[in-house]
């Protein structure tokens, strides 16, 4: 049964949300709920002249941290996006991990391996009469396909909406400028290429 207390939160967290209708430069943070317009007409005058506030000079200013996919240290990543430039293989190799989104790299394997199971278990005699080693070869070259796949859709995401992620998700490593928007085309292209190869 809902409270008081929670229906109260989340008529905050509505109207919180209700700002982001204005167009025009804004921090989001996701995991503290707040939102900042500059030209929002419902703040003060005084509020519209302000400087621009990135989510990046915003958390250093205030020392507060993003918990979004993970804990965002902005020293850590500045510290991060200097090593990459720098020709770091140990940067770059964390940049491209960051890149396939690792949270999305779980639900597909979690996705394919339920559907497998579901299917084997309603087909009559298949796990009894399963040839597991040619089967799970196989498998295994297709989840690495679906994992190719899915590095491709992330990816082209965040290379069409860099302009977008340098606002709300400053931490991803084309937009924080981690990686490159060279090096992030050829991760798209190899997984959108090798991995339909693959099957």
């Amino acid at each position: 049964m809902p409270t008081i207390k929670n229906i109260s939160f989340l008529v905050i967290l509505a109207s919180l949300s209700a700002v982001q209708g204005f167009t025009s430069p804004a921090l989001t943070t996701r995991s503290m709920g707040i939102v900042t317009s500059m030209n929002n007409p419902r703040l003060p005058p005084s509020h519209h002249n302000s400087p621009l506030v990135t989510p990046l000079n915003f958390l250093q200013k205030s020392g507060l941290q993003m918990s979004v996919e993970g804990d965002f240290d902005p020293e850590a990543l500045s510290k991060s996006v200097e090593e990459a430039k720098a020709g770091s293989i140990k940067a770059k190799l964390r940049a491209l991990y960051k890149f396939t989104r690792p949270h999305t790299i779980r639900g597909t394997i979690l996705a394919s391996i339920a559907g497998t199971t579901r299917a084997l278990i309603d087909t009559p005699g298949a796990l009894a009469n399963a040839n597991w080693g040619f089967m799970l070869p196989r498998a295994v070259i297709g989840m690495i396909a679906l994992l190719m796949g899915n590095a491709f859709i992330v990816g082209i995401n965040q290379i069409y909406d860099k302009d977008i992620d340098m606002m709300n998700k400053p931490f991803l490593p084309v937009a924080s400028g981690e990686m490159s928007n060279r090096f992030a085309w050829a991760t798209v292209l190899t997984g959108g290429i090798v991995g339909p190869l693959l099957v």
